[in-house]
């Protein structure tokens, strides 16, 4: 399943709006990246609705990835939409680790049970990348909670976690985000009026990650 930018970008009224993106394209898309692999030649194509995003609300705070392609996205970003902005650079928003894996040919014929349990060598699982994430929202939750919204530059790994903690659905992780989607995170919340700091209140309740439904013979 491939969940793409929406057309509209905005921000609530009401509540924080967390936004996040997933960086620009690699070089080789077809592999598991090293932690710095660059982006593309032609990134800028796929970072439209995120340009149009930030140049209309250019006070959001933009926390990013520490891999050079989430740096690179976020430079590439700000340059294109004319702004003299500063970012964040945060350790937990960085890619899922892929340990022995990087570099080599990507497969996607993992269970939801492999994809969050597996841990291969040198690397991370989902629950992983759902905990590093979960610190990220509470340590910053404050911060959040005073804003219109803020921009997270990172990655597919981290930004279905992002989506599958706020909707409470485990499936998220056997979905793809495309590259430079732009995706209203704080929307999967189901109490709409308090969106972020529902988001913050459930994963800080969270011990410690999500507990599947899978028979114990998969």
């Amino acid at each position: 399943m491939i969940v793409d930018v929406f057309n509209t970008p905005s921000v609530s009224q009401n509540s924080p709006t967390l936004f996040a993106i997933r960086h620009a394209p690699p070089e080789d898309t077809t592999v598991y990246c090293h932690d710095d692999t660059p982006i593309c030649a032609t990134a800028a194509d796929y970072l439209e609705s995120a340009i149009l995003f930030l140049k209309s609300h250019p006070q959001t705070p933009i926390f990013v990835s520490p891999q050079p392609r989430a740096q690179q996205t976020a430079q590439l970003l700000i340059a294109s939409s004319g702004l003299d902005i500063e970012y964040t650079t945060d350790d937990r928003l960085g890619a899922k680790g892929y340990g022995k894996f990087q570099g080599q040919k990507k497969t996607s014929k993992a269970t939801l049970y492999e994809k969050f349990y597996n841990r291969p060598l040198g690397g991370e699982n989902y629950h992983d990348v759902s905990l590093r994430t979960r610190d990220f929202l509470v340590a910053r939750s404050k911060e959040i909670l005073q804003k219109e919204a803020i921009l997270m530059v990172t990655h597919d790994s981290t930004v279905k976690t992002f989506v599958a903690m706020c909707k409470g659905d485990p499936e998220i992780f056997l979905a793809s985000f495309s590259y430079g989607a732009l995706t209203d995170v704080s929307e999967a919340c189901n109490d709409a009026d308090k969106r972020v700091k529902h988001l913050v209140d459930v994963v800080s309740a969270m011990h410690p990650g999500f507990q599947l439904s899978i028979p114990e013979n998969e």
